[in-house]
C-alpha cells in the first residue's frame, strides 16, 4: 500500500493486489463463514484511489476495469462507514482507478477498501488507530485487515486475525487472469469439507519462509479451494490442465480463483503461450514482484 498526501485536500493511494501463497480451510463457523489458515502475499498490481475532500457526501467514480454498481462497491461502503465513525462535518470524492481483474481470487476490492480507509484517516488528521481501521474493514470483507499490513502474514479465523510474517527475500510470479471470473460465495457454498481426510500443516510453510528455502518455497504452494472451484467453474480447470500440457510449469490457483500464479525461476523472463490456449482465452498475464509491508 503506497500513500501519498496531495497537500490539504488530496490523497493518493496505491492499493496492491495479493496472492494466497497457502490456504487451508480448517472449518465450519457458526457464522455461516469458513475458518482459515492462509498465507496471504502482497504483490505490485495496483488499483489507483485519489481521494479529495469535499464539503459532504460519498461520491465514487471508477475508471479501467468495470467497477460493477457504486453502492455495492467496497470502497464505497468503506468511506461511508469512515464517515459514520468519525464525525468530520465533511465528505469525499474518491476516483478508483481499477487495474486488479475483478473475481480473481486478487484481493482488489479489499484492498480498495483499505486504501480509503487508509486514505481517508490520512486525510482527516488520523483521527483513529489501525486497530480501529481493522476493525471497520473486518466490517465489510474477511481479506481486509490483511491489506492494513500488506507484505506477508499469516490469516486465520475467516481471515480477519494477522500475523505479519517478516521475511528479507522477495519473489517474482508469473499471474494469468484467464479472462473470466471465479464466484466466491459458490466455491465455499459446494466446498465439501467432510471429504478431506487430512489437513495440511501451515506452520510447516512458515518455516519454509522464516528460513528462506527457496526451492521449498517454490515446491509447497497450496490451496484447498482449488479443487472446488474446478468443480465449480469446470473451464477453469480445463485452463489450469492447458498451461500444464503446454509445459508451462506448475500453477495454484489465489484464493477462491479465478487467477494463477507460479514462482518466477531465475532465468524466466516470458512464458510462451500456445496459439490454441492464447486464441481461446483473453487473458491477462503479468510478472509481479513482493511488495513491501506498509507502516501506519
Amino acid at each position: 500500500m503506497l500513500i501519498e498526501k496531495l497537500g490539504a485536500q488530496k490523497v493518493q493511494i496505491d492499493a496492491p493486489a495479493k496472492i494466497n501463497l497457502f490456504l487451508e480451510v480448517t472449518g465450519r463457523r457458526p457464522d455461516g463463514y469458513h475458518d482459515l489458515e492462509t498465507i496471504m502475499h502482497s504483490v505490485d498490481l495496483y488499483d489507483r484511489i485519489c481521494i479529495d475532500r469535499a464539503d459532504r457526501g460519498v461520491e465514487l467514480t471508477c475508471s479501467g476495469i468495470p467497477c460493477g454498481s457504486i453502492e455495492g462497491n467496497l470502497a464505497y461502503r468503506a468511506a461511508d462507514l469512515f464517515f459514520q465513525s468519525v464525525a468530520t462535518g465533511a465528505g469525499a470524492s474518491i476516483h478508483l482507478k481499477k487495474n486488479i481483474p475483478v473475481g480473481a481470487g486478487l484481493g482488489g476490492g479489499s484492498s480498495d477498501a483499505a486504501g480509503v480507509l487508509i486514505g481517508l484517516n490520512v486525510l482527516f488528521g488520523l483521527p483513529l488507530s489501525r486497530s480501529r481501521l481493522i476493525a471497520l474493514g473486518a466490517q465489510l470483507g474477511s481479506d481486509i485487515p490483511f491489506f492494513f499490513f500488506c507484505g506477508t502474514a499469516l490469516c486465520r479465523g475467516r481471515g480477519e486475525i494477522v500475523e505479519p510474517l517478516s521475511s528479507s527475500n522477495t519473489y517474482s510470479f508469473f499471474l494469468i487472469y484467464p479472462g473470466f471470473p471465479s464466484s466466491t460465495r459458490k466455491v465455499y457454498q459446494n466446498l465439501k469439507l467432510d471429504l478431506i481426510k487430512s489437513k495440511k500443516d501451515c506452520m510447516y510453510f512458515v518455516t519454509i519462509l522464516r528460513h528462506g528455502n527457496i526451492k521449498e518455497f517454490y515446491l509447497n504452494f497450496f490451496n484447498r479451494l482449488q479443487r472446488t472451484a474446478f468443480e465449480v467453474t469446470p473451464r477453469l480447470e480445463i485452463f489450469w490442465r492447458a498451461l500444464e500440457e503446454a509445459g508451462l510449469g506448475r500453477f495454484t490457483l489465489s484464493g477462491s480463483g479465478s487467477s494463477f500464479f507460479r514462482a518466477i525461476n531465475d532465468s524466466e523472463r516470458e512464458l510462451n503461450f500456445p496459439d490454441s490456449i492464447r486464441g481461446e482465452y483473453p487473458m491477462k498475464i503479468i510478472i509481479v514482484r513482493s511488495s513491501a509491508p506498509i507502516r501506519l
